[in-house]
């Protein structure tokens, strides 16, 4: 799951002696069965997902507040109440399919969860096997659920560049030929100012349909990924976004993109649908 505060992290030169000297959640944990898992080492290490990955963290804090959660991808998780005898443990939770819904406590669904202990450290999640991921997240940051900030963008930005690409100078140009270069220059000026979250939901938009396109070459996954990586790599006049050379924003936009092409895709109906969700999570701080 992809966030917009990570756009705004700094990373510093001592950043690798901070992150060693870091508690993770397996030098804090309270129960055997907390921490990070997954079901192959490769699922430990994608961060993008979706994938099988689960955090189970009882010391979770969201808004200041105790938050034990079981978080897995689009299946996050409130543990209300656990039950540990030996090997087993039995947690009863609320699950909500979206982490807005999650901070709303809105739409849960009640749930147990059963964990099972066993031979070389493994983990049984409701009968299934999982593995102890050895790249364990710092406590601060245990669940892949941590506490979001909205991002700095807001709505009322996004109106204003509407109306400036509605009524404007892009709105004269009709023809290269008869275009007007001041017109063309500013338009070029307002396109490159898009603001951020604006252009990721366009994305969504664009892409909604492309599965379904006949040509699978030039409308897949990889076409896309291929896409995205390519961006902000055009020469120093380009007039994109600078947020285009960004490496966060194009994570970013590698998970919407696994999203969109993947069966989660069907929760929207159509591209006006998928838009206005992923402009709505964007804002809110907590893009996939």
């Amino acid at each position: 799951m992809v966030v917009i505060w990570a756009l705004c992290s700094v990373w510093g030169l001592g950043v690798a002696h901070v992150a060693a000297q870091t508690p993770t959640v397996q030098s804090v944990r309270s129960e055997r069965f907390e921490g990070l898992w997954a079901k192959t080492n490769e699922e430990c290490l994608d961060e993008e997902g979706p994938n099988s990955r689960t955090m189970i963290d009882l010391r979770n804090v969201v808004g200041g507040r105790s938050t034990p959660i079981f978080d897995q991808y689009e299946n996050h998780c409130l543990i209300e109440r656990k039950n540990v005898v030996g090997n087993d443990a039995t947690l009863t939770v609320t699950c909500f399919e979206f982490w807005e819904n999650f901070t709303k406590r809105i739409e849960g669904t009640k749930a147990t969860i059963k964990l099972i202990l066993g031979p070389n450290g493994s983990l049984a999640i409701d009968g299934k096997k999982y593995q102890y991921c050895a790249n364990q997240p710092a406590q601060a940051n245990a669940a892949s659920t941590a506490e979001r900030q909205p991002s700095k963008e807001t709505f009322e930005q996004g109106r204003a560049w509407d109306e400036q690409i509605k009524y404007g100078a892009c709105s004269r140009l009709r023809d290269r030929r008869t275009d007007s270069p001041s017109d063309v220059a500013e338009c070029k000026r307002i396109n490159s100012q898009q603001p951020l979250c604006k252009r990721y939901s366009g994305f969504s938009y664009a892409w909604f349909d492309m599965p379904n396109e006949p040509n699978p070459q030039d409308s897949s996954l990889d076409w896309t990924k291929s896409y995205i990586d390519s961006l902000g790599k055009k020469n120093s006049n380009s007039n994109d976004p600078e947020y285009d050379r960004s490496e966060n924003y194009h994570q970013m936009l590698h998970r919407l993109a696994k999203v969109i092409f993947s069966p989660s895709r069907s929760k929207w109906k159509t591209n006006n649908e998928a838009q206005a969700f992923a402009y709505k999570i964007c804002i809110e701080g907590h893009a996939f």
